[in-house]
């Protein structure tokens, strides 16, 4: 079943321990998680936009990228810290990254989704920061760049899942971003025994985070188009909602 739930972080916006709050939107979620044990905060700095957060196995660490939003240039890694429940120092594994967002740990390696890049790229976990062992993954889609590669999943074929809204060309402007309506706003299948690239037949405004249900059965996309570029633009006229798809076996 999906189970939804939300952590409010007000402490990134200077709050205190004690407003944050941990919600929950279906009763199911108390099975896993326990809502009234408080929250922990385990790392923080200044300006800090983290997401992507994924778990290192094998050094016991948590990974996530800061500076993925529209940020200053200090702000531009992926980052770690111990997976211990206790506040401390921040680690750049990997700076610059491209402004990376998503993250995922695929067995000894993380793959990581790249804003400013238009890439998504790998590299054994061991080596970050290490750049000559970065190497792409997926730069493009029929000869077209990817636009700003956000959310990445795997599913237990193998298969990598990820999303491609336009807010980094929006965000960061460059000659690297796709001409209009080349390969914007999309959701991807990568087959990376193959190399197949496939795009999804279904259109969204800004598809976003991504996730399969237990029996991946079905895939869950949020579009986050109420947003188009910036907090700035905001308006509740445009998507913001979760859709939920049947995955066939092809």
């Amino acid at each position: 079943r999906f189970v939804s739930a939300m952590r409010l972080c007000l402490a990134a916006l200077g709050a205190t321990l004690a407003q944050w709050t941990s919600v929950s939107h279906d009763p199911d979620f108390a099975a896993v998680v326990d809502v009234s044990t408080p929250v922990v905060k385990v790392a923080y700095r200044d300006g800090m936009r983290a997401e992507g957060q994924q778990y290192d196995p094998y050094t016991n660490r948590i990974l996530f990228t800061d500076g993925n939003c529209h940020t200053g240039p200090g702000l531009d890694s992926v980052c770690s810290v111990s997976a211990e429940l206790k506040e401390q120092k921040i680690l750049d594994e990997k700076k610059p990254s491209g402004h990376a967002n998503g993250l995922l740990v695929v067995g000894e390696y993380l793959l990581i989704a790249q804003t400013t890049g238009r890439r998504i790229t790998y590299a054994p976990l061991s080596k970050l920061s290490d750049a000559s062992k970065e190497h792409n993954l997926v730069a493009s889609f029929n000869g077209s760049p990817l636009n700003s590669p956000n959310d990445l999943i795997t599913d237990s074929r193998g298969n990598i899942w990820f999303s491609d809204p336009e807010y980094g060309c929006l965000q960061f402007p460059s000659d690297r971003c796709p001409a209009d309506g080349d390969a914007g706003n999309a959701l991807y299948q990568f087959h990376p025994p193959t190399g197949r690239l496939e795009r999804m037949p279904v259109s969204f405004t800004r598809p976003n985070g991504l996730a399969f249900s237990p029996d991946e059965r079905l895939l869950y996309v949020v579009d986050s188009g109420a947003v188009l570029s910036t907090p700035a633009t905001i308006s509740l006229d445009r998507p913001h909602n979760i859709t939920v798809f049947d995955v066939v076996d092809q």
